[in-house]
C-alpha cells in the first residue's frame, strides 16, 4: 500500500517488469520492501519470459523500522561493494528472524515446474478437455471439428520433456 492508501498489485506491475527484464536480457532484480513481498513468485506465468531474474522480498508482515534498517544495510553494502552476494549476506546479518526470501527465476522454474512434471506422462483425455475451450482463440480460422482434430493431433505428438525444455528456454530467455 502506498502512503496515499492506494494498493498496487503485483499483476499490475508484472507486465512492465517483464518488458524491462526482456530489454536487460534477464538481468532485472526486484527488491520489495513490503509486507509479503515474496509472494510475487506465486504469480509467475512460466509460459512467458520471466518478469525478473530474481527477487528479494519479505515472508510476512513487517514493520517499517525493520524494513528501513534491513534495506539500508543491504543497499549500503550493495552500492559500496557492488556485490549481490555481499548485500544478501548483509541482509542476513540484520535478519535474525529469517524475514526475507531471495529466489531467482531459474530456481523457481526448476522447483515449481520441472520437479513436478519432468518424466511424467500426459493424461491426453484430461488435457483435451482442459484445452478444447481455448482452441477458437488459437485457431480462429478453423471450424469446430477442424479445431478439435488439430488439438487431438497436437496432444498425440506432445513430448512433455521437450515441452519443458522449450518452456524453460522461453521463460529464462536463452
Amino acid at each position: 500500500m502506498l502512503n496515499n492508501g492506494e494498493i498496487i498489485r503485483w499483476k499490475e506491475l508484472e507486465h512492465y517488469c517483464r518488458l524491462v527484464n526482456i530489454k536487460t536480457h534477464n538481468q532485472l532484480i526486484v527488491t520489495q520492501a513490503t509486507c509479503w513481498g515474496s509472494e510475487i513468485w506465486t504469480m509467475i506465468d512460466v509460459t512467458k519470459p520471466a518478469p525478473y531474474w530474481g527477487f528479494l522480498g519479505t515472508k510476512a508482515s513487517i514493520n517499517n523500522d525493520d524494513l528501513l534498517e534491513d534495506f539500508t544495510g543491504f543497499y549500503e553494502s550493495f552500492l559500496t561493494a557492488n556485490d549481490w552476494g555481499d548485500a544478501l549476506q548483509q541482509i542476513a546479518l540484520n535478519n535474525n528472524r529469517s524475514k526475507y526470501i531471495y529466489l531467482h527465476c531459474k530456481g523457481i522454474f526448476e522447483h515449481c515446474i520441472e520437479k513436478d512434471l519432468k518424466g511424467t506422462t500426459v493424461d491426453k483425455y484430461a488435457k483435451f478437455k482442459q484445452l478444447a475451450g481455448q482452441t477458437k482463440l488459437h485457431f480462429p480460422q478453423l471450424n469446430r471439428a477442424e479445431r478439435r482434430k488439430k488439438l487431438k493431433q497436437n496432444i498425440a505428438t506432445l513430448n512433455r520433456d521437450q515441452s519443458l525444455v522449450n518452456m524453460k528456454r522461453i521463460f529464462l530467455m536463452y
